[in-house]
């Protein structure tokens, strides 16, 4: 009996361990286990990929305003302007957060929660960041007005109402940098970071320096004097900034919290597609490989579909370790589905050739 077997069905084994090894090659890059962070003190906190510092404690008295300023002194870092920052924020997550300050390529984002409402007030200002050159940020709420004022000219004025800010969530910590997942990287260089439980005129913006001298802060991180791990505030909630010296996120995103972030996030259509199509050889492979020690159709399906799926959660679990990644489910469930799509193109590869040597044999016989 004569057989015709292409290169795919004699060395099964060969292309799946190569399927193997390009997977963890691209899951796993950069391979830092151990990343320094980026968070480097010169002239204040130079905030680079991947770096970030945040609070030790959650600020008790975030949770008794009733009128705000935040002010920030900070010198961005505009080379890359497709970039997403994460400047300043209030938050446990992504989506579970107080208060949010960013940069959206040269816009400034502002995003205040109030839990009276369904939705943040936002507030967008274009053209911010457009050099290097140190701005002073400040952004005030009377009660019911709030208003943004750039190097002590005011930007953008919102008549809110009342908002519930008594009911922050005391437990988020502030973050700077980064999100707490360590995601949303902002580059620049950090001076000044402070809160105070008023809301600041436009006169005594013009001259921000001399806010501190006249009213007592709740928190105040100079980052121009920091050298330690901790930089202590010299507001009224004395907590210190942790800045590690190797880079961690406040709270790393894992495979379970993805249910967790499942209608409040978009999930991506072109990650799921590129997921599925990355994972079609491991199942023709795999289903080549089982096919010869396996009898029966639904057996060898099983096993593929087994073995992608282990694969799948091998590498999001490890990037669990990686600092500068995160893992998800959504990943591991796209992956399973590629493996299960190349199975059944597999099985359809086999039994193709096993038809054409049936008919070269009969046609040999004749």
């Amino acid at each position: 009996m004569r057989t015709h077997q292409t290169p795919f069905q004699r060395y099964p084994l060969r292309f799946l361990l190569c399927c193997v090894l390009c997977f963890y090659i691209l899951t796993l890059y950069p391979y830092n286990f151990r990343q320094n962070n980026n968070a480097v003190f010169s002239v204040g906190l130079s905030l680079t990929s991947p770096g970030t510092g945040y609070t030790t404690h959650p600020h008790e008295a975030l949770a008794q305003l009733y009128q705000f300023t935040i002010l920030l002194h900070l010198s961005p870092e505009t080379d890359d302007l497709g970039r997403t920052g994460r400047i300043f924020s209030s938050a446990k997550d992504f989506y579970s957060q107080n208060f949010a300050i960013s940069q959206v390529r040269n816009t400034l984002t502002i995003q205040l929660f109030s839990r009276d409402s369904r939705h943040y007030n936002e507030v967008t200002i274009p053209d911010v960041f457009r050099t290097k050159d140190p701005l002073w940020i400040a952004i005030t709420f009377t009660g019911d007005i709030l208003r943004c004022y750039v190097n002590g000219v005011k930007k953008s004025e919102r008549k809110t109402g009342p908002m519930a800010l008594t009911q922050w969530d005391a437990a988020d910590p502030l973050v700077v940098g980064t999100d707490p997942n360590g995601l949303l990287q902002w580059e620049g260089i950090l001076h000044t970071v402070a809160i105070l439980d008023r809301s600041c005129t436009e006169t005594e913006l013009q001259r921000p320096v001399l806010i501190f001298k006249k009213y007592s802060s709740i928190i105040h991180y100079e980052f121009d004097q920091g050298r330690t791990l901790y930089v202590r505030s010299s507001g009224t909630d004395a907590d210190s900034l942790y800045v590690p010296a190797l880079y961690q996120p406040y709270s790393k995103v894992t495979l379970f919290d993805t249910f967790h972030f499942l209608g409040k996030q978009r999930l991506s259509v072109r990650d799921i597609a590129a997921n599925i199509l990355f994972f079609l050889p491991v199942g023709f492979f795999s289903t080549l490989f089982f096919g010869r020690g396996v009898n029966t159709k639904a057996a060898i399906i099983t096993l593929s579909v087994i073995m992608g799926m282990s694969l799948s959660v091998s590498a999001e679990v490890l990037q669990i370790f990686l600092p500068s990644r995160y893992s998800s489910m959504i990943d591991v469930l796209s992956n399973t589905m590629g493996t299960a799509f190349g199975a059944i193109a597999g099985l359809i590869h086999s039994n193709k050739g096993m038809h054409d040597d049936q008919r070269r044999n009969v046609e040999d016989r004749s």
